[in-house]
């Protein structure tokens, strides 16, 4: 009699998953703010305070920037931007110039404002001249004029 038919070798257990990857990091763990949010203090300010704490940094602010907070304009004269994209804390120091003429309260908007002084002049090239006006139509041609007469001979003289 044939043998019987060898059995099937055990299923192999399924490989260790691989520990998932983590989630990339929100936004809220950079200091630049993710496009289309704005700074919003992360702690209330008392009136005086030089520094206030933000959730981010929006892209480009620096030292010498305004920042618009209640309706007033401060100047920047101190930002902590961490080491590489590791935050040191929860919140972001902004050092002022001057003192809030106002308390403020933590999830208040920070606006950054432009330095209000004139833009420096572009070093793009001056605008070409406009193009000058097509050169004048000529004139149509005008019907061909007779020739005039040929002088009359001088009479003969006697």
């Amino acid at each position: 009699p044939s043998p019987p038919p060898p059995s099937p070798p055990p299923p192999s257990p399924p490989p260790p998953s691989a520990s998932p990857s983590p989630p990339p990091l929100p936004p809220s763990d950079t200091w630049e703010c993710s496009a289309g949010t704005g700074m919003s203090l992360t702690q209330d300010a008392s009136t005086g305070d030089t520094v206030i704490f933000v959730s981010c940094y929006v892209e480009g602010l620096k030292v010498g920037d305004f920042i618009a907070l209640n309706g007033a304009n401060y100047e920047v004269v101190g930002l902590a931007v961490p080491s590489g994209r590791r935050r040191l804390t929860a919140a972001l120091p902004i050092t002022l110039e001057t003192g809030l003429t106002g308390a403020v309260s933590s999830g208040d908007l920070v606006q950054a404002v432009r330095p209000p002084s004139p833009p420096p002049p572009s070093p793009s090239p001056p605008s070409p001249p406009p193009p000058s006006p097509p050169p004048p139509s000529p004139p149509p041609p005008s019907l061909p004029q007779p020739s005039p007469p040929p002088p009359s001979p001088p009479p003969p003289s006697p």
